[in-house]
């Protein structure tokens, strides 16, 4: 009952996962899921955490349908904030052109229908449009970058 939820956040990291980005960037191509954490800024002093990301809820829902009645189809749209993080070297450059094409792939994957396993989540629509891009670093200097994707998830779960 209601357990849709879990499973959209479970298939939005398999699909991460699955996408492999045209590019390496710090020698990977790969997006590795962290459960350790919700904040893709704690993961910037991690090794290997090149184009590692975390899930986290942005607290943005809204429900749609006949709610007072809870007939089908009830709906619920809630965001899931996706957290990258891209350590910067010398070349700043170079980091923010695999970010900008990692989000092109990144939203392409998620937003593919067929991608999502609709029997299970209830999956009605997909939106991932605008991303943040935050630098953090020591001492004046840019150690990484944080970018922020959120995904909208429009789905009917059960009650």
């Amino acid at each position: 009952m209601a357990g849709e939820a879990g499973l959209v956040m479970d298939q939005l990291v398999e699909m991460i996962e699955a996408v492999e980005a045209e590019n390496a960037y710090n020698g990977t191509t790969a997006f590795i899921h962290d459960t350790s954490t919700d904040d893709a800024e704690d993961l910037s002093t991690k090794r290997g955490r090149t184009r590692r990301f975390v899930i986290a809820l942005s607290g943005g829902r809204e429900l749609g349908g006949p709610i007072f009645t809870q007939t089908e189809p009830f709906e619920v749209e809630q965001e899931f904030n996706v957290g990258l993080i891209y350590p910067v070297g010398k070349d700043i450059f170079t980091a923010q052109k695999r970010i900008a094409e990692d989000m092109d792939s990144l939203t392409h994957g998620v937003m593919t229908y067929t991608n999502w396993n609709t029997t299970q989540t209830r999956i009605v629509r997909v939106t991932a449009a605008d991303y943040d891009i935050n630098a953090i670093g020591v001492e004046g200097q840019i150690g990484s970058y944080v970018v922020t994707l959120p995904i909208t998830v429009r789905y009917q779960p059960s009650f």
